[in-house]
C-alpha cells in the first residue's frame, strides 16, 4: 500500500489509529504526545519505490544487512520527503522533528549495524535528500552518537521532549487516564535518581550530558507539573545520593486522597501494590492509643476514678448478695418454727333446745 499522490489532502490518512479500542490505555494515552506521534509515523514502513533512486546510487547492498539498509534508506528518503507535513500532522516544530529524526535515525542503524560502511551513505543520503526536496534544511550529524550508549542516550532525550510536551497539555489532570501522564515523569525521575547515583554519576559517562538535559527540564517544570497531576514528585538527587539543595520535597499542601487512580504512581512494596503507607499507618494509630493510655495512667485521676467506680458496684453487689443470703436464712427459720408449732383447734358441739 502506497501513500495518497494528493499528501496535503489525505497525508493524515497514512496516521495509525490510535483510537484502537483494543490498544493498550497507556500506549494510546502516552502515543498522543508530539514525540510519540513522530515515531509512530516514521515507523510505519510505507514508502513509494518509485522515488528511491537515490538509495540505490549510495547504499550497497551485497554488504552484511545491505537489504535492511537499502530499505531503511528508502524509508528515510520518503519520510524527509514528507517531512513537512509530517511535522505538522504531530503538531511538531521542524526544527524539533529534525532532532527527532535524527534520533529515530541513529535507533534504526543501531538495531541493524552501527558499524557497517553504510552508516555513512545513509548519512549522506539524508543530507542530499534534506537540501533537495525537504523546505526545512536539517543536517545529520554522524558523530553525534559515536560516544556509544546510544540506547540510554535516547531514553532521556525522550523523556525529556515528552517531560514539556506534558507540561504544555493546558489542563489539570483530574481523571483516570490522565494519571499515565502522571506515573511516567514519576518514572523518569525515578530512572534518573537510579543513575545519577549509579553508572552515570560524572561527565566520564557517554549520556552524562543528556542527564544534565533531563534535569534541567525537569527542575523547570517540577512545580507545574506537580500542579497538574496534583502530586509531589520526587527531588532529583546529586551523585552522593543526597536530594538537591534548595528542592522542596513538599510543593503542595493538600494531595488528594490515594484512590485507585492515584495507586498507579504510588510507591509500592511488590507488584500487588501494597503500599508503604497502608502497613504502617495502623500500627502508629495502635501504638499512638497505647501511649496515650499509658500516660494517662500515669498523670491523669482516670484510673483511680475507674477503680473507685469499680469498687462501688462491687460493694452494692456484696451488700445485696448478704441481704439476699440474710432473707433466705430468716426464711428457712420461719418454716422450721412453724412446723414445731402444735394447733389447738376447740370443737363446738351444737347444742340442741
Amino acid at each position: 500500500m502506497e501513500w495518497e499522490d494528493d499528501v496535503d489532502d489525505d497525508f493524515g490518512d497514512t496516521f495509525p489509529d490510535y483510537q484502537d479500542e483494543n490498544e493498550n490505555p497507556k500506549k494510546k494515552i502516552l502515543g498522543q504526545l508530539p514525540l510519540n506521534k513522530f515515531y509512530e509515523v516514521l515507523n510505519n514502513e510505507e514508502y513509494d519505490v518509485n522515488t528511491s533512486v537515490t538509495c540505490t546510487w549510495y547504499v550497497a547492498d551485497e554488504h552484511n544487512n545491505g537489504s535492511r539498509s537499502l530499505r531503511l534508506c528508502k524509508q528515510l528518503e520518503y519520510k524527509i520527503t514528507h517531512f513537512i507535513h509530517i511535522t505538522e500532522q504531530c503538531n511538531v516544530s521542524p526544527e524539533n522533528g529534525c532532532e527527532y529524526l535524527k534520533y529515530w535515525l541513529q535507533e534504526q542503524i543501531e538495531d541493524i549495524n552501527p558499524t557497517s560502511f553504510n552508516v555513512s551513505a545513509l548519512s549522506q543520503v539524508f543530507d542530499i535528500v534534506f537540501t533537495a526536496k525537504a523546505k526545512y534544511k536539517c543536517y545529520y550529524d554522524k558523530d553525534k552518537f559515536k560516544n556509544g550508549d546510544f540506547a540510554k542516550n535516547k531514553i532521556f532525550f525522550d523523556y525529556s521532549e515528552n517531560l514539556m510536551s506534558i507540561n504544555n497539555i493546558d489542563r489539570n489532570f483530574t481523571d483516570l487516564y490522565d494519571n499515565f501522564y502522571c506515573e511516567y515523569i514519576k518514572d523518569g525521575v525515578n530512572l534518573y535518581n537510579d543513575t545519577i547515583t549509579g553508572p552515570c554519576k560524572d561527565k566520564k559517562c557517554a549520556y552524562y550530558d543528556q542527564l544534565k538535559h533531563f534535569q534541567n527540564i525537569y527542575n523547570k517544570h517540577r512545580i507545574s507539573l506537580c500542579k497538574k497531576c496534583n502530586y509531589n514528585f520526587p527531588c532529583l538527587k546529586n551523585p552522593k545520593g543526597e536530594y538537591e539543595e534548595g528542592c522542596s520535597l513538599l510543593i503542595l499542601n493538600n494531595e488528594y486522597p490515594v484512590t485507585a487512580s492515584r495507586q498507579l504512581y504510588t510507591d509500592t512494596d511488590n507488584n500487588d501494590g501494597v503500599t508503604v503507607s497502608s502497613i504502617i499507618t495502623p500500627i502508629i494509630i495502635i501504638f499512638g492509643i497505647l501511649f496515650i493510655l499509658l500516660v494517662s495512667s500515669k498523670f491523669t485521676p482516670l484510673p483511680s476514678l475507674l477503680r473507685r467506680r469499680i469498687m462501688k458496684k462491687k460493694n452494692v453487689c456484696d451488700n445485696l448478695d448478704e441481704e439476699t443470703d440474710q432473707s433466705l436464712i430468716d426464711s428457712e427459720i420461719f418454716h422450721s418454727k412453724s412446723n414445731k408449732r402444735s394447733y389447738h383447734i376447740q370443737y363446738h358441739s351444737e347444742k340442741r333446745y
